[in-house]
């Protein structure tokens, strides 16, 4: 089933369903562009974390978190699905290391280091409370 959501003003990108499935994480360029939650029953949308330069990465198992990436700045960081924008750093790295981000689950990234290596490192975030 496709649902259309409400808003359509700008492009949407690196969705990620939350664990149950009901809601998407994504980035969104609209006239407040950042990281986005859209109720995907109702089309409600909710701006998570106002910023130009974030994606979001995955979902926490409860659904209360959403895992993003920000564009300058080393490492995981989790933005609260509610809205209520605490955030805090889960995965540290030093920026010259840091590529591509994709967290298995709470617990396990994988992080492509950008060295002139090719190396894959499984990290271990900090627990979210």
């Amino acid at each position: 089933m496709v649902t259309p959501i409400a808003e359509k003003a700008g492009w949407i990108f690196n969705p990620h369903y939350s664990p149950d499935g009901s809601h998407l994480a994504v980035y969104w360029n609209r006239k407040e562009p950042g990281i986005w939650t859209i109720d995907l029953r109702t089309g409600k949308t909710r701006l998570v974390l106002p910023t130009p330069d974030a994606y979001p990465k995955g979902w926490s198992a409860d659904g209360k978190w959403v895992y993003v990436t920000l564009s300058g700045k080393p490492g995981v960081v989790t933005v609260p699905a509610d809205g209520s924008r605490r955030q805090r750093t889960v995965l540290g790295l030093p920026e010259h290391l840091l590529g591509d981000v994709s967290l298995l689950d709470e617990r396990r990234a994988v992080v492509n280091v950008t060295q002139r290596q090719s190396d894959i490192w499984l990290a271990e975030p900090s627990p979210t409370k």
